[in-house]
């Protein structure tokens, strides 16, 4: 486990990075609820992007991996809809 998060620590830095950035947008974009539709949807895209590049790196990019980025990212955009009352 050590050895892993040594060997990605650069990746789950950006990662932590884009989604915190991604959390105050939404919340600084409260007063335009269209503004803020746009920041989650921004938000899930870049970490649908950003997870595949990173597999794509390392040579693992199958399809099941593909499928469970999209449906983990759409189940997140459909919690935060629902969440901000958008």
């Amino acid at each position: 486990m050590k050895h892993r998060l040594k060997k990605h620590f650069w990746y789950y830095l950006s990662l932590t990075i884009i989604l915190t950035l991604g959390l105050v947008l939404i919340v600084l974009t409260a007063y335009d609820k269209q503004l803020q539709m746009m920041t989650i949807v921004m938000t899930t895209l870049m970490y649908v992007a950003w997870s595949l590049f990173h597999h794509h790196l390392h040579h693992s990019l199958p399809v099941k991996i593909v499928i469970e980025y999209i449906l983990i990212a759409s189940l997140g955009l459909t919690l935060s809809l629902f969440l901000f009352n958008i």
